[in-house]
């Protein structure tokens, strides 16, 4: 693949390890890349590929502020491609871009029909079901009464879904009737009215990462599997391996295509242990926490992504090495460890990795990283309301 020397990129929420992930993966092609987030010492801000640091105010806290500062910068530096890497700025840029905002630069980010479609549990659900592709069982109901009685027809235990939030942020499980309008309420009152929808044994959990060009075609494709999760059961990963299981990059394929899709997605399946079959459980719109794995097996989603946005021709990249391991440290390895430890029980143990283990934030070549882990843990060590979305979701 090309390099992308003179190239200067503004990558989003600087904070997350996906942001690191591409921050590496276009430094090291010869980008200059511009890190954003709400400080100016962000945890991809460390690395040797950063070349500038922006602060911005918050996008999911003073939306509007940020849509303003994101306009005047985009008009007034000279960028070649735009990174919106979390929800909270996607769902920003994809407003501004559905009420006819023109960015001066290419942005990585499928068009606004297929994001808010596929950011909606419901729609897509809907889209699946045209698709004759296995999901859970769902209803949207308008208040707790509708709600309960959804719940019922469902049987219990059931699952109580926020329609458009990540990384298992406001789920519930429910075992029986009692607390269920009270937990109705709690997530509808964080998250908006939630989906009532059946409850899937927990199973083994693979997210299928795909890339599509403007021709809607698809370009990239690879799957990991999720070795170690927080919360236990049903939240993000903190270990993925990379598999292969092309049946369901056809499944996820299925899904996307004539949704006028674009650019990047994950498509998370869950094994039902009932029956042995994947069930899709949500898609993310947007770049995956976990994009390191990817990157370290072989499939370079931010430079595929950079040449798709630039409109250049993406190479076809549906080949890497299985068995490459990352794993997530700091905090999530840490959470994981006590969530297993509260449970009675201790993490899983696991063979060696067929193609190697690797953390997702130290590299050898480039470990200052890691010291900004540190510095935003500290820095963050007395905000409840930052503690409290990481460990109670």
């Amino acid at each position: 693949m090309a390099g992308f020397s003179g190239i200067k990129v503004f990558v989003t929420d600087g904070n997350q390890r996906k942001a690191l992930a591409a921050t590496r993966s276009l430094g090291r092609k010869g980008a200059r890349v511009v890190v954003g987030e709400e400080t100016r010492t962000p945890v991809a801000a460390f690395s040797r590929y950063c070349s500038e640091s922006i602060a911005y105010p918050s996008a999911a806290g003073k939306p509007a502020e940020f849509d303003q500062f994101l306009r005047m910068f985009l008009r007034t530096r000279l960028l070649d491609a735009f990174f919106p890497m979390d929800d909270a700025v996607c769902d920003v840029v994809t407003s501004a871009l559905a009420s006819g905002w023109s960015p001066r630069v290419p942005v990585a980010l499928t068009p606004p029909s297929a994001y808010m479609a596929a950011r909606d549990k419901f729609q897509t659900y809907e889209i699946a079901a045209k698709r004759g592709l296995r999901h859970p069982a769902t209803e949207l109901p308008d208040g707790s009464s509708s709600a309960l009685r959804a719940a019922r027809r469902l049987g219990f235990p059931c699952i109580l879904k926020p329609r458009k939030t990540s990384g298992g942020r406001g789920l519930r499980c429910l075992r029986t009737e009692r607390g269920f309008v009270a937990a109705y309420e709690a997530v509808r009152r964080e998250h908006g009215s939630p989906l009532v929808q059946e409850y899937i044994p927990p199973g083994d959990r693979f997210d299928v990462c795909m890339l599509f060009d403007r021709k809607e075609s698809l370009r990239a494709s690879f799957v990991q599997r999720e070795l170690r999760n927080y919360p236990l059961d049903r939240g993000p990963s903190t270990m993925q391996e990379s598999t292969v299981r092309p049946e369901l990059v056809e499944s996820a394929a299925r899904l996307l295509e004539k949704t006028g899709w674009r650019s990047i997605a994950e498509v998370e399946y869950m094994i039902d242990r009932r029956d042995s079959r994947p069930v899709l459980m949500e898609v993310n719109p947007r770049f995956w926490a976990s994009l390191a794995c990817a990157v370290a097996a072989g499939v370079d989603f931010p430079a595929l992504a950079l040449l798709e946005a630039m409109g250049e021709d993406v190479p076809a990249t549906h080949a890497y090495v299985p068995g490459v391991r990352v794993k997530w440290l700091l905090p999530g390895g840490f959470l994981h460890t006590a969530a297993c430890v509260c449970a009675g029980r201790l993490p899983r143990k696991l063979p060696p990795a067929p193609g190697g283990e690797w953390p997702d934030i130290f590299e050898p070549d480039d470990p200052w990283p890691l010291a900004g882990v540190f510095s935003a843990m500290a820095r963050h060590c007395t905000d409840w309301e930052m503690w409290r979305r990481v460990v109670r979701r």
